[in-house]
């Protein structure tokens, strides 16, 4: 295998690598798709526990047919059936324990229902054109929010918004969260779940068709070192492993273009931080730096639990927990669209705590654990404990970066020079927004297009 010729060599199976590969191997490249892990996804991948299959990282996916991924799996070929479910964006509020959309009459009231309703159409007609412009990325939401209404209760509803990697409406750029919503309330069809396999198939259905149009995947590949020479990117060095861990080959794979489309604190574990640009290093430090992590946990529990929860409406996922807090959890039961993912009478549930938080407050981890428990025993007053039959502790590590002013739009990773020929990035910190898969997939746009006009 040493020496071995691609056209472009990408470095990450997760979803932004997999997406760049389909994209370029659709345009005739011979692509090579290296993944460390054994099996496609990274942090959209799942696995199995206790008969239940379980997702790595991202619960759901959002505006599937509105921020592009349709449309890119439409252009490559790749089939993946997805559920849409309606209604969306539910809230259970535990003072009350009423089930409902917070942005509801029922919640807001007449006069601030139709205050939202007139933001949510000013958002809905503002062209991409328009929210790309520099001056809304370099001001915050709660700024650009303030110009447009006044309510507190509208106000307070963003600001409890489960997102953008935990940021305040204060940190995040107006332009991020106008894109985010401008592709959520541009659909019906906000959220979505694979119908089945869980969130590892939205990945495989893209390698599947790389490898469908000659491309090669490795799995079990590890990169220890991008190649550089004068300037330029010249294959990358890698490292075949069994499932076991334990070495059986080191190669080199030579391509003109490679694309690191890992994690963005891994970045420069294989690649020379000298050799990039030193605006683009520095933005990808500023970024990665913070380190971030989410805290939840996973329960699997009696179907029983359910009966009769939210009057027969659907209960994929709601936020939950006292409006008068600023805390409150997610609550997703993936279950409800796929129930092969447990066993027979089973669910799923999983209540993650809202927000991320810097990983030097990891400490604070045991304590938002346990508030996630007792939130879904004040849901489920009597009967949680009791169809419970196991609970597991999660952490996640730095799903989504938060999209902060000037770090969005024009001012995106992907979109600058990273100073060596032929080497690119992708992923969702390089394009920091509310969504983590249309992130992904909209960072690998930008490589393409990148490298179509080399």
């Amino acid at each position: 295998m040493s020496g071995k010729k691609y056209d472009v060599t990408v470095v990450g199976a997760g979803a932004a690598g997999c997406a760049v590969a389909a994209l370029l191997a659709k345009r005739g490249y011979k692509v090579a798709l290296l993944e460390r892990q054994s099996e496609v996804g990274g942090r959209a991948s799942s696995f199995d526990f206790n008969g239940y299959t379980i997702d790595t990282g991202s619960h759901w996916i959002g505006s599937f047919d509105t921020s592009g991924m349709k449309a890119l799996f439409e252009e490559v070929g790749a089939e993946i059936e997805m559920f849409h479910v309606r209604p969306t964006l539910m809230s259970f509020d535990t003072k009350t324990r009423t089930y409902a959309r917070p942005t509801s009459k029922q919640r807001l009231g007449e006069e601030s229902r139709a205050a939202y309703v007139a933001m949510r159409e000013a958002v809905r007609t503002m062209s991409p054109e328009e929210y790309s412009k520099p001056e809304y990325h370099e001001i915050s939401a709660s700024t650009w929010l303030s110009r447009l209404v006044s309510d507190p209760r509208i106000l307070d509803s963003f600001r409890r918004s489960t997102g953008f990697g935990g940021a305040s409406t204060d940190e995040l750029s107006a332009g991020a969260f106008i894109e985010t919503f401008h592709d959520a309330w541009t659909t019906d069809k906000v959220s979505s779940y694979p119908a089945k396999g869980g969130c590892v198939t939205f990945c495989r259905a893209l390698a599947d068709r790389v490898v469908a149009m000659g491309g090669d995947l490795m799995l079990n590949t590890s990169v220890r070192e991008v190649i550089i020479e004068d300037g330029r990117v010249r294959g990358v060095k890698a490292m075949k492993t069994m499932a076991a861990g334990y070495a059986v080959t080191k190669f080199e794979l030579r391509s003109d273009i490679v694309i690191c489309a890992v994690p963005g604190a891994q970045l420069f574990t294989i690649v020379d931080k000298a050799a990039i640009a030193a605006p683009l290093r520095a933005l990808i430090e500023d970024i990665t730096k913070e380190g971030t992590i989410y805290f939840g946990i996973m329960a699997g529990v009696k179907e029983e639990l359910f009966e009769g929860f939210g009057d027969g409406q659907q209960f994929f996922q709601f936020n939950a927990g006292d409006p008068d807090e600023h805390w409150h959890g997610l609550v997703t039961v993936p279950t409800y669209i796929d129930k092969s993912l447990a066993p027979p009478g089973r669910h799923l549930v999983i209540c993650n705590s809202h927000g991320q938080l810097p990983m030097s407050r990891r400490k604070e981890g045991p304590q938002l654990h346990e508030r996630c428990i007792d939130l879904l025993r004040e849901i489920w007053p009597g009967r949680f404990d009791g169809d419970a039959e196991w609970i597991q502790k999660c952490e996640y590590m730095n799903v989504i970066y938060p999209a902060r002013v000037g770090r969005s739009g024009p001012f995106r990773p992907s979109l600058q020079p990273t100073g060596v020929q032929g080497f690119n990035i992708c992923g969702d910190y390089t394009y920091p927004g509310g969504s983590g898969y249309g992130c992904a997939l909209k960072s690998a746009r930008d490589v393409v297009n990148r490298i179509e006009a080399a």
